[in-house]
């Protein structure tokens, strides 16, 4: 009796165990997937100014075209005729990049940055967030994205600025270890309230990471599962036989 007592002892131990194991993959997993998500832009909600992109534009004032200014809403920028209540979209800070479209062809990269420890072959997704920023427009801005990796420079489709946010999103495959990441300015119709917008949280995912998350969990789930089923199948002489702590050895 006192033997089988200790079994059950140790086996309800062992089960604890396990489970505590599967939280903590759980919870390990939950970190992974947060480290997916780290964008390998920087400063892609302009929160810190153009720090960390290279831009053709300058820095005067917003009603000269060619220029760009970092601000809250096209308004605080100062634009004149500036969309009703477009605000910055969530989860990226208080700033936004807004820009007054230029009309010369020497004017074309409104930002670019370099991406570093690429994998070469594996696909990557670009997205950020477009909005026009006067109404109504004369002429919508349209912007295109360009990867430039090894030797393909890949170029999206365009975007159109409308009045409300809108999410864009291109992706591209490595060919190189690293990438240029350019959002050219393709409408030079830089009349009247025209070619005039807004960017905001651009960003690059890190691809794949989930994936060797879900093989932690899964494997944590694999091994409960096959001890329980281990616990199951043993034979019991005693059920009833259930104390919490091991009895004194006869």
């Amino acid at each position: 009796m006192l033997k089988f007592q200790r079994v059950r002892y140790m086996e309800s131990k062992l089960l604890n165990c396990h489970r505590l194991l599967v939280c903590a993959v759980w919870l390990c997993f939950g970190s992974v997937a947060g480290f997916a998500q780290a964008n390998l832009f920087s400063n892609g909600s302009f929160e810190g100014g153009i720090t960390g992109w290279t831009t053709q534009y300058g820095t005067g004032t917003i009603t000269t075209q060619g220029n760009y200014k970092i601000a809250g809403s096209p308004a605080a920028a100062g634009f004149t005729s500036a969309t009703n209540n477009v605000g910055v979209p969530t989860g990226g800070g208080t700033n936004a990049l807004w820009v007054n479209g230029a009309s010369g062809a020497t004017t074309t990269n409104v930002v670019s940055q370099t991406l570093t420890g690429l994998t070469v072959g594996r696909q990557y997704t670009v997205s950020g967030w477009l909005v026009s920023a006067e109404s109504p427009v004369s002429s919508a801005a349209t912007v295109v994205i360009m990867a430039v990796s090894g030797s393909s420079n890949v170029v999206s489709s365009a975007f159109t600025a409308t009045t409300s946010w809108s999410q864009i999103f291109y992706t591209f495959t490595a060919g190189a270890t690293s990438a240029t990441i350019l959002f050219i300015d393709t409408n030079k119709n830089a009349t009247g309230t025209g070619n005039d917008f807004g960017l905001d949280n651009l960003s690059v995912p890190e691809p794949a990471t989930y994936a060797a998350g879900a093989f932690v969990v899964a494997a944590g789930f694999l091994g409960w599962r096959r001890h329980r089923r281990s616990l199951a199948s043993r034979p019991r002489s005693d059920a009833s036989a259930t104390p919490d702590l091991p009895g004194p050895r006869a």
